[in-house]
């Protein structure tokens, strides 16, 4: 019976991590959506210098509007015009160690690429954190 007890408990703690898992690949998808989105509509960007690294971009959208994206508190987080920098990141979810890199692309016809990296991370119903690093790249024209 505790053998029994135990395979489920294990089987219950492994689903909890892969649904955790789950949610965030699904909080990284929406991210690099909306990192993505914003590069597309811009018409300047201010990036780190070439091969260096930054948490924060600066850009101005085809509104005319400045936009800055940036690894803030523990989110990624947008701020329009002179408004208050507002989260975009789930609240269950941690952001942590992201950065924006502007790099020179030699693979592709574009000629420059901008690069965010950011570990994401979240805890299981039973308590245990589940983390995983992503990276959404940007080719520029």
């Amino acid at each position: 019976m505790e053998s029994t007890l135990g395979g489920i408990i294990a089987f219950s703690e492994s689903v909890g991590r892969a649904e955790t898992k789950a949610d965030l690949e699904n909080e990284e998808e929406f991210l690099a959506q909306k990192i993505q989105y914003e590069i597309g509509r811009a018409h300047q960007i201010d990036f780190p210098k070439l091969n260096e690294s930054g948490t924060e971009i600066d850009l101005v959208s085809d509104t005319n509007t400045l936009i800055a994206i940036g690894f803030f508190d523990n989110s990624l987080s947008i701020a329009r015009g002179t408004n208050s920098p507002i989260p975009f990141s789930s609240t269950f979810v941690k952001v942590t160690n992201g950065y924006f890199t502007y790099l020179e692309n030699n693979v592709s016809s574009s000629s420059s690429s901008l690069h965010a990296e950011f570990d994401l991370s979240e805890k299981t119903v039973r308590g245990e954190t589940v983390s995983e690093h992503f990276r959404v790249i940007s080719f520029l024209p």
